[in-house]
This record gives C-alpha cells, structure tokens and sequence, in this order.
C-alpha cells in the first residue's frame, strides 16, 4: 500500500477567475484543498498485476467565503491490472486497462453531485 498526502492553493484572483486589475468579489479568498491517493498492487506472477487506488480532494478553503465547504470535494476509485505478455531484455510489450469511477460534490448545475465513469486501455511498448 502506498498513499501520498498533498496540499495546495491558488492565488485568489486565479481562484475567482478575476483578471488582476479587476475589483474582487465580496468574499473572495485564495482557495485551498488537501488530496490524499492510497494504492494497493496484487502482484499474481511477474507477468500480470492488479492495481486498486483511491484518490481524494477536500476542500480547505473555498475561492468565495459563500460556496460551501463541500463543493468541489471529489472521489475517485480505480481498479486495473497490467499484464506483460512478453519481457526480454531487449524488447517487451505491456497491456494496460483501468477502470474509474468519480464523484464530484454538488458541481452540477442543479447543485447535485456529479458522477463519472471512464475506461482506459493501452499498450506500452519498450524496446
């Protein structure tokens, strides 16, 4: 298990998408948020490997005092594998596929939350 802990913030005129000679909303402030990523290997023989991850952001300090303290808040959790079907010392060739799931709070335009999927395959070719 591996986890990784960030924290980050933006310059309040980026965060309020403001130009820097313009005025600022009332309540603007420099927006802050905390991410954390845990991911888990299974390794079932040098050839294939599993991969689960979780990943989040927490907002610390939103762009407007009015928004919420949770919006902007996301999930995500990927499961994948990674599978060799040859290695040699001069050439290999690697088969990817994830799958995410995301969920992203109240950042819809009804104020609800926002789910997303997505599928991602690829090969990885060294040599």
């Amino acid at each position: 298990m591996t986890a990784v802990y960030q924290r980050a913030s933006d310059n309040v005129y980026l965060g309020n998408a403001s130009a820097a000679n313009q005025v600022l909303p009332d309540g603007a402030q420099g927006p802050a948020w905390n991410t954390g990523t845990f991911e888990a290997h299974y390794t079932y023989s040098p050839q294939l490997f599993f991969i689960g991850r979780y990943e989040l952001v927490r907002m610390a300090q939103q762009a407007l005092a009015s928004n919420g303290s949770e919006l902007g808040n996301a999930d995500v959790f990927t499961v994948g594998y990674r599978y060799y079907p040859f290695m040699h010392s001069r050439a290999g060739l690697a088969w990817h596929q994830e799958f995410a799931t995301g969920r992203s709070r109240l950042t819809s335009a009804s104020g609800q939350d926002q789910r997303n999927n997505s599928y991602f395959m690829g090969f990885d070719f060294a040599f």
